[in-house]
C-alpha cells in the first residue's frame, strides 16, 4: 500500500487457486441474490476509481486497487487560494 497527497494505492497478493473475475455469476441477477459469496469485487469497485485483478495460477491472484483522494487534493487548492490572496 502506498499514498500520495493525490492517490492511493493498495495492492492484495493472494496464493490461492485464484478466479477469473468474468467467468464469475452477476451477484445482481435474481438467482444469484442469495449466493453466499461473489459480490466483493463488485462492493468494491462502487467505492473505488480503479480495480485491476490478474491471475497467475502458479501464483495466485492479485488486486491491484486506485482510489483518487479529492477531499485531500480540494483541501491544497483552498490552501493554495489563500496564501495567494
Amino acid at each position: 500500500m502506498w499514498r500520495n497527497s493525490k492517490s492511493l494505492v493498495v495492492k492484495i497478493d493472494d496464493e490461492g487457486n485464484g478466479f477469473e473475475e468474468q467467468r464469475g455469476p452477476d451477484p445482481r441477477e435474481d438467482e444469484n441474490l442469495e449466493l453466499g459469496s461473489g459480490r466483493g469485487l463488485l462492493i468494491a469497485r462502487a467505492f473505488v476509481d480503479e480495480l485491476e485483478s490478474s491471475n497467475c495460477r502458479a501464483q495466485g491472484t492479485q488486486v491491484r486497487i486506485l482510489k483518487h483522494l479529492r477531499l485531500a487534493q480540494k483541501r491544497e487548492d483552498n490552501r493554495k487560494r489563500r496564501i495567494i490572496q
